[in-house]
C-alpha cells in the first residue's frame, strides 16, 4: 500500500479508534515534510512557481509546534529570519522569495504581508512557551511591536489590519483582507505580552467579520474596501467567497469562536443540498464555481458542519476530504487540511 494511501486509510480510522488520531497526524506531517519543505528550511509552493513566502513559513513554523517537531522549527526559523527578515527600516518579512529573471534565487517583493507577519510571531511565541526559549519570546515581540505600530490603523474607535504596510491605505478609504484577521494569534499577543491592545483588536476583528455578510448566504469576500463606515466589494479582486476567506472559518475554529461559525449555517445547508462543495462562490452573481473544492474545503466545512450539529454531514464531508489527500499535491490546501485537522480532531 502507497504511504499516502495508508495514511488516509488509518485516518478514515478515526471514526473507530480515536486513539489512532496522534499516529494519523504524525503520519501527514511527515509526508508535508518531504514534500512541502526543503532540507534547508524553504517552505515550497509548488504551484505557483515554487516560490516562498512569508505566510508559508508562518505556516511551516506553526505546524512544526503543532507537532512538537523543534528540530524542523528552528530549520525553518533559521531559514525564515536569513532570507526573510532583511527589511531595513522593521522587523517585518519580506513576502515574497523565488526564482528572479536574472536566474537568481532571491526576494522578489520586499513589502511585507500581514498575514506572514502574525503568523511567523503566532509560532514563535508558541514555540517559546512549549520549549522554554526565552529569546523565541524576544524575538516574537519586535515583530509585535512592529505590526501594532505599522499594520494597525484606527478609525473612529475601531481597529483594522492593513493587508501590507505599503499599497492598501488610500485617500480615505482602505483595502481590507478579512482572512488576515488571525484570531488565535491575538489571545497569543495579548497574554505573551500582556497587552489589552490586542483584546480589543480580537472582539473589533470579530465584529468585523460577523458584518460581512454577501450574497445568498451572507458569506465574506476575500477582499473588502471600507470607505467611512461602509463596506464594499473590492473591484479590483475576484468579487468571490474564495480560496481566501476559507480561512475566517478555520481561523473561528482554532479560536473556538462559536458564534463567527455559526455566521456559515446557511452554507452548510447549501453544501448539503448541493452534495458537493465549490472552489469559490460568486457573492455578485450568487452563483458557485462547477469545480469540486480541495482537500481543504472538505476537510474544513465538515469540522464547521460538527459544530453546527450536523454530525452525518460531517462523516461525510470528513471521509471525501481524506480521500481528496490521496493525491493532493497542493501546498495551500495540505497546509490549511493539516491545521484544520489538528483544530478539530483533539
Amino acid at each position: 500500500m502507497r504511504l499516502i494511501s495508508k495514511i488516509v486509510y488509518i485516518v478514515m480510522m478515526f471514526c473507530i479508534c480515536q486513539s489512532a488520531s496522534a499516529e494519523v497526524l504524525s503520519e501527514y506531517w511527515s509526508y508535508y515534510k518531504r514534500n512541502f519543505i526543503s532540507q534547508d528550511g524553504r517552505v515550497i509552493d509548488i504551484q505557483n512557481s515554487s516560490i516562498s513566502h512569508s505566510e508559508g513559513q508562518g505556516y511551516g513554523m506553526l505546524l512544526s509546534v503543532f507537532f512538537s517537531d523543534k528540530e524542523t522549527f528552528d530549520k525553518l526559523w533559521r531559514w525564515t529570519k536569513d532570507n526573510l527578515q532583511v527589511r531595513k527600516a522593521d522587523s517585518l518579512f519580506a513576502w515574497s522569495w523565488g526564482k528572479h529573471f536574472s536566474g537568481k534565487w532571491t526576494v522578489l517583493d520586499y513589502n511585507n504581508a500581514s498575514d506572514g507577519d502574525i503568523l511567523i510571531a503566532y509560532a514563535l511565541c508558541l514555540a517559546g512557551d512549549k520549549w522554554k526559549r526565552q529569546e523565541y519570546i524576544e524575538e516574537a515581540m519586535k515583530i509585535i511591536e512592529v505590526i501594532k505600530n505599522l499594520l494597525v490603523l484606527k478609525i473612529d474607535s475601531s481597529y483594522y489590519v492593513l493587508p501590507a504596510y505599503y499599497g492598501f491605505y488610500r485617500e480615505n478609504e482602505i483595502i481590507i483582507n478579512p482572512s488576515y484577521y488571525i484570531l488565535p494569534a491575538y489571545r497569543v499577543f495579548q497574554a505573551v505580552g500582556k497587552d489589552d491592545f490586542w483584546g480589543k483588536l480580537y472582539g473589533d476583528s470579530v465584529r468585523l467579520l460577523k458584518k460581512l455578510s454577501f450574497g445568498k448566504y451572507g458569506l465574506p469576500p476575500d477582499w473588502i474596501v471600507l470607505k467611512g463606515d461602509t463596506f464594499n466589494f473590492y473591484s479590483e479582486r475576484p468579487i468571490t467567497f474564495g480560496f481566501e476567506a476559507i480561512r475566517i472559518p478555520l481561523y473561528a475554529l482554532m479560536a473556538e469562536e462559536s458564534e463567527l461559525i455559526k455566521k456559515f449555517k446557511d452554507y452548510i445547508e447549501f453544501i448539503e443540498r448541493i452534495d458537493f462543495i465549490p472552489q469559490d462562490f460568486d457573492l455578485k452573481e450568487n452563483r458557485f464555481s462547477s469545480h469540486d473544492g480541495l482537500a481543504m474545503h472538505y476537510l474544513l466545512f465538515s469540522f464547521v458542519a460538527k459544530k453546527l450539529g450536523k454530525e452525518r454531514l460531517h462523516e461525510l464531508l470528513l471521509q471525501r476530504g481524506l480521500k481528496k489527500l490521496e493525491t493532493e499535491k497542493n501546498y495551500y490546501s495540505f497546509t490549511i487540511s493539516l491545521l484544520v485537522l489538528k483544530a478539530g480532531i483533539k
